[in-house]
Formats: C-alpha cells, structure tokens, sequence
C-alpha cells in the first residue's frame, strides 16, 4: 500500500558573516516527505517523486546495493517519457538519456569512483551546471561536489522483501 507522509518543514535564518560586508541574511528550507511503497507500486512512487523535485536538477540517490536505486531512476525517466534504455551506468560512469519534456537526462554512478578529484575529471562539473536533471547513484563518494548546490536527496531503505521507503530531502539553500 502506498503511504506518503510530509515528516517537517525547517525554515531557518541563517546569518552569513564575510569581511566588508553587512550580515547577509539566508533563510534555508528543508522538507522531508516519506514515500513507503511496494514494488508493484514504481509508477505512482515515480510521480511523487517527480511532485516533489519540481525544478531542482540534481538528484541525489542513497541507499544500500540492490535498495531499487536504479530501478526507481528507470520508472522516473519512463514517466519523464525517455524510452531508451535505462540502465545503470556503473562502469561507464554517466548515461544520457533524452526525454521530450527535459531534454537530456544525465545518469550517474560514483559507485567505483575512488576520489572526488576523479569525478572531476571526468567533467562531472560541466554536467552539473548545464541546467539539465542529473540523477546521482552514490552521491556519498564525492559529497563536496554537491554540497553547494540546491539538491533532493532520495535515501531508500528495506521495510520488506517487497517494500522499500524513501525518505526524500529536499535542501533550498
């Protein structure tokens, strides 16, 4: 059974203090929703998600291996009209795929990656300033590359052997 909770709303004012100039004032939202589903249940998960990321282009995606990670990516891109196929890129690092509403849909897997300098070799940066989606398996590998930047975390988890949550986090800063 499909269940969504809206857990918080933080709304937080943040004073940035830089030499020279006046305090500048910052206000950071954070909205946590929970999503249980079965796996039966991908399709309507996938429209949630997609409610809840509205504009943001980066996707961060957590989880133990064999979560559904890339499984629910191939229902989000399905629902974003992409009808090649997705597929984990663990050794080629990014897949494109295209979707007649997005554009270009980047998909990556940090998974084998060792460094963060190593994604950055690989242009990764180039990729998220294009302004396009760019869903990323194993975010944790290279944390400092999205710290800045407005992000939705997803992070799946086993409720059961057919049923997964993802707790999503959306960060507006």
């Amino acid at each position: 059974m499909l269940c969504l909770k809206i857990v918080t709303l933080v709304v937080a004012l943040i004073v940035v203090k830089k030499p020279f100039i006046l305090n500048i004032y910052k206000f950071l939202f954070l909205l946590e929703v929970v999503v249980e589903y079965s796996l039966l249940e991908l399709k309507q998960t996938a429209t949630i998600l997609l409610k809840h990321i509205g504009k943001t282009k980066l996707i961060l995606w957590y989880g133990e291996m064999g979560t559904g990670k890339t499984t629910l990516i191939k229902e989000v891109c399905k629902t974003l009209g992409v009808v090649e196929l997705v597929s984990s890129p663990t050794f080629s690092l990014v897949n494109e795929y295209y979707s007649p509403s997005h554009g270009p849909i980047y998909h990556f897997d940090l998974y084998r990656l060792r460094s963060e300098e190593e994604a950055e070799a690989m242009g990764i940066d180039e990729y998220l300033d294009s302004g396009r989606l760019c869903l990323i398996e194993w975010p944790e590998v290279s944390p400092h590359l999205f710290q800045d930047r407005e992000a939705m975390a997803v992070h799946l988890s086993y409720t059961g052997p057919e049923t997964r949550q993802a707790l999503l986090i959306h960060h507006l800063d």
